[in-house]
């Protein structure tokens, strides 16, 4: 499907915006601080917005509006799901994240443990996270370059990994910062117009907006069901990744650092959660009206697993203008969120991998600037071999299953490191490497893949053992994740892990630590 000039010139004005910030940015980015964390100068209600933009990604905007049109009320889950995760950040894990930590959570789960074996068993978590979510990205990212221009798919995919690689490899974080400011108020504003344009066609009312799906599709599109879900087993893992996946997200917690201290860190979080919670009742909107206005079949036919409901919806609605705001903001979205995913797993390759393991803490600030560049260019190919590879998935049904991986393989060790004395370095590597392994096979064995990725037939693992047939993992993988963490601590013993907890509460009580600190000398010597 084409585009009108209009909607072309929509899109190019907003690269041409986020360019420019990231030219802005380039020239004040000139130390790991600011290339990882904007030099923790960015006030509470900017990092508010940007973790809105940060979280509000394609999953937000496209798989979830596509997820409603296709099933109706089930796609509530996910909006649910997600969202209720924010309160357990804001209680549990931002002070001792902001305190305790420097750039990213391995800092927090490092910090009275062996450095070496639990960063490197970090970064397979955090990187099999951030891979999975990227590829939900890159798939809508892919399939929206498609719609508005044109272009295969494949290279829409390769265009959008270009874009990125500029935003992250010259401006790092203060650039995704502001990008992501950006494309959040311009997603609130896009979402809320849709949605009254929407509720127009309804007398204002929502609740004639559902009568109309009813009478459409019938009474089951109101009701639970199993549309999106598989059963109850299934609607239960979906909702413990959603909930505990927010928690342990690595892209999301990497902002507790760009900000002063815990206090604005807490302020964030709340300014976070409200925008969120007002978007996704938008979101809900913007399903159903697809739904009714636009039809399923419709959403069905312009591929991508029904991610491009809203972007028609906007057609229907607004004409071509309308689309072509619509389409850049969503570009905006995914962008700025690919930009902060990659950020993180450059951190993670950079901070903890090479200069805490490799170099033992000794790498220059120079020569950790051009690891960051590196890892960006090699993150950055990655993503774009897997966006091709996941061609027509729904960006928030896998989305979702890069919260099942950070719940399994992030939250369990997080938790226990800041919260259980007996806490020890053989369970940390443990439980990270038991929770993302076992979530990947999960995966790999569920129709997830067997069936939508290689094409088998159902019936061929319909007949295997219960958690096979799980769509999503969580209920399996991180429980096992905590009894292995929980086991392992109970059998071994670490000295210096169960003195330094009494040194750790302090410092998550008492204060921050200064960006500028390096880890504690003697979390050093016990590597």
């Amino acid at each position: 499907m084409g585009s009108s000039t209009l909607s072309i010139g929509f899109f190019f004005a907003f690269m041409a915006l986020t360019l420019g910030i990231t030219y802005w940015a380039a020239r004040r980015t000139r130390t790991t601080e600011h290339f990882f964390a904007a030099g923790g100068q960015v006030t509470p209600w900017q990092n508010g917005w940007a973790l809105a933009g940060d979280f509000l990604s394609a999953a937000a905007l496209l798989g979830i509006a596509g997820i409603v049109t296709s099933n109706g009320f089930d796609g509530m889950i996910y909006s649910i799901g997600w969202l209720v995760g924010w309160p357990i950040i804001l209680f549990l894990i931002v002070e001792p994240l902001r305190n305790v930590g420097r750039f990213t959570f391995a800092d927090v789960v490092a910090y009275r443990l062996r450095q070496r074996p639990v960063r490197l068993a970090g970064a397979v978590g955090t990187l099999a996270v951030i891979l999975f979510y990227l590829i939900a990205q890159m798939v809508a990212t892919g399939s929206l370059i498609k719609l508005l221009f044109g272009l295969p798919y494949t290279w829409s995919v390769v265009v959008v990994g270009s874009v990125m690689l500029v935003y992250v490899l010259f401006g790092g974080m203060l650039a995704t910062t502001w990008v992501q400011v950006v494309k959040a108020a311009l997603l609130m504003g896009g979402g809320i117009l849709l949605a009254f344009l929407v509720l127009t066609h309804f007398d204002m009312n929502p609740l004639k907006l559902f009568a109309a799906a009813s009478e459409k599709y019938g009474t089951k599109v109101l009701q639970p069901g199993s549309k999106v879900v598989s059963g109850q087993w299934d609607a239960i893992s979906l909702g413990l990744g959603l909930m505990f996946g927010t928690a342990a997200m690595p892209h999301v917690l990497m902002r507790a650092y760009t900000v002063k201290d815990a206090k604005a860190a807490r302020l964030s979080i709340l300014y976070a959660t409200g925008l969120i919670g007002v978007f996704h009742l938008m979101v809900f909107i913007i399903g159903f009206g697809a739904m009714v206005l636009v039809g399923a079949d419709a959403v069905a036919k312009a591929g991508g697993g029904g991610n491009m409901a809203a972007p028609l919806l906007a057609l229907t609605v607004g004409g071509n203008a309308f689309f072509g705001f619509i389409c850049a903001v969503a570009f905006a979205t995914m962008l700025a969120v690919v930009a902060g995913l990659t950020l993180s797993g450059v951190a993670t390759l950079c901070h903890d991998v090479w200069t805490n393991v490799i170099r033992n803490g000794a790498a220059s600030e120079p020569e950790q600037l051009k690891v960051a560049r590196i890892a960006t260019v090699l993150i950055s190919i990655f993503a774009i071999m897997l966006g091709i590879a996941f061609e027509g998935q729904n960006v928030a049904f896998m989305a979702g299953l890069a919260f099942s991986i950070a719940c399994a393989a992030n939250f369990p060790s997080l938790v226990l490191s800041i919260t259980w004395r007996r806490f020890t370095t053989p369970a940390a590597v443990a439980s990270i490497l038991v929770g993302t392994l076992s979530s990947l096979v999960l995966i790999y064995l569920s129709p997830t893949i067997q069936v939508d990725i290689l094409g088998k037939p159902l019936t061929a693992i319909e007949h295997q053992w219960w958690f096979v047939s799980l769509r999503n993992p969580a209920i399996i993988s991180m429980p096992l994740s905590f009894a292995v963490a929980i086991l392992l601590s109970l059998v071994t013993r670490e000295k210096n892990a169960n003195l330094a907890f009494d040194e750790m509460q302090r410092r998550i009580l008492l204060g921050p630590v200064p960006p500028t600190t390096s880890e504690p000398a003697r979390a050093k010597s016990a590597a």
